[in-house]
């Protein structure tokens, strides 16, 4: 089931103060959780964490530098002796797509990074975004230009080997995150509705020949908004056992009738069937959407005799 970590308070409930060996803070800990399900049961659950860390100064890696005005990561992917990293460089033809694999020892570059195609729109939960995949693989997704509007892009990277094909999705859309699922892709972004609106999209993709499969788009429904003017949009996709699990904002009325961006979350099949939604009631913040909520899916189980078929919680430690 999912957990989703939404945007943390001005002032945390706690801190760990666990990033040098001169501020104890490493051993055990126990991390607590409060879920409340669309039904309004809510449930608790708290687990022990240990905390190692290592002395200071003893496991550094220097920073990876690359020259030039504009450059940056916005995606990493962890694999077993190192780091596959998306982002952006400046080059003669303007910003592109990036993909460099990071030595898991050195913490430096390992061969050259792989350009990959312009990109239009960069940031945290913006792109561009890399998911791991088998045979030392890895798939990048990434917004382009497109007439005056963009659409998502989405490359193969295997380091060391000459760059693969670009697959591009339909015009007015864009990618912010990507999940591979066997030969499969999810590729989840917005589609632009008009100037800052857009409905949050979910694209199924062919890992072997770039085909899209399947669209899921979500948008309030005509009731609650008639001209369709909010804005959704996904930041984050996960694979949580046998379900795809999006997670993104948006636009909806508070108790005063005010418009505020409030963090969701959407279930799918691998087949692409919806199976729910939750959108935050903002008991804990009136606005907890954005870019904190991106990316941040993890397992964990429901509540004994909760009938919610999922739960959500805000949770800081």
């Amino acid at each position: 089931m999912p957990l989703v970590m939404g945007a943390a308070p001005g002032n945390p409930v706690h801190v760990f103060e666990v990033t040098s060996e001169d501020v104890p803070g490493d051993g055990m800990h126990t991390i607590r959780a409060v879920a409340h399900a669309a039904d309004g049961v809510s449930g608790e659950s708290s687990e022990a964490l240990l905390i190692d860390v290592q002395p200071g100064g003893s496991d550094v890696w220097p920073p990876y530098v690359k020259a030039g005005p504009i450059n940056g990561f916005t995606s990493a992917a962890l694999r077993g002796n190192g780091i596959d990293v998306a982002g952006y460089f400046e080059t003669n033809d303007g910003l592109e797509a990036v993909a460099v694999r990071i030595d898991g020892t050195k913490g430096q570059p390992e061969g050259a990074p792989v350009l990959l195609g312009p990109v239009a729109v960069t940031g945290g939960g913006r792109g561009p975004a890399i998911a791991a995949a088998g045979d030392d693989a890895a798939f990048v997704a990434w917004t382009q230009a497109d007439k005056g509007s963009t659409r998502w892009a989405v490359s193969r990277v295997k380091f060391g080997e000459a760059k693969g094909p670009v697959w591009t999705g339909p015009s007015k859309t864009s990618a912010n995150a990507i999940a591979v699922v066997d030969d499969m892709l999810i590729v989840v972004g917005g589609i632009e509705i008009g100037p800052n609106t857009h409905d949050l999209g979910v694209w199924w993709v062919s890992a072997e020949s770039g085909d899209v499969l399947d669209v899921q788009t979500f948008a309030p429904p005509p009731g609650d908004d008639p001209n369709n003017w909010r804005d959704e949009v996904a930041r984050g996709v996960a694979m949580v056992d046998d379900e795809v699990v999006v997670v993104g904002e948006r636009e909806t009325k508070n108790l005063d009738d005010a418009l505020v961006r409030r963090t969701v979350v959407l279930r799918y099949s691998l087949v692409g069937e919806a199976l729910s939604e939750w959108t935050s009631p903002g008991e804990l913040m009136d606005e907890d959407g954005g870019w904190p909520s991106r990316r941040c899916v993890e397992a964990a189980s429901s509540s004994p005799g909760s009938a919610a078929t999922y739960k959500a919680a805000h949770v800081w430690c």
